[in-house]
């Protein structure tokens, strides 16, 4: 969605089936992820925001495997050139609950996760 004056917003929901395999057995879980994104482009510069609400849920012992979470993702990339972007913040914060950390990890359920990223990507071929 284009709202005009560089401004762009997205909201799409996700609802699939993901598998993992642990001490030899195979197991499926459905899950749910949904998440709005804000996003201002101005000259060389972009700005976004994005919100998730994800969830996994189990039909295992313990429910494990079950998790549901929701996270917060802000960044700023300066775009030098079409091959050339600088990535000058990226900040994630995560928060979940699964009992797998408990039974698996032996660690609380709960957790909230940070993440501080810089970057420099440069693309091969853009432009042509």
């Amino acid at each position: 969605m284009d709202t005009g004056g560089g401004w762009t917003g997205n909201h799409p929901v996700a609802r699939r089936k993901t598998a993992v395999v642990y001490s030899g057995d195979a197991y499926s879980y459905p899950f749910h992820a949904r998440f709005a994104l804000i996003s201002r482009e101005w000259g060389r510069n972009t700005v976004s925001a994005r919100y998730d609400i994800f969830g996994i849920d189990s039909n295992a012992e313990n429910n494990l495997g079950a998790e549901e979470g929701h996270a917060w993702t802000v960044a700023y990339i300066f775009n030098q050139s079409l091959q050339l972007a600088l990535s000058l913040l990226e900040w994630l914060h995560v928060t979940s609950d699964s009992v797998a950390r408990v039974v698996v990890l032996d660690e609380p359920a709960y957790a909230r996760e940070n993440q501080t990223q810089f970057s420099i990507r440069y693309t091969i071929g853009s432009g042509l």
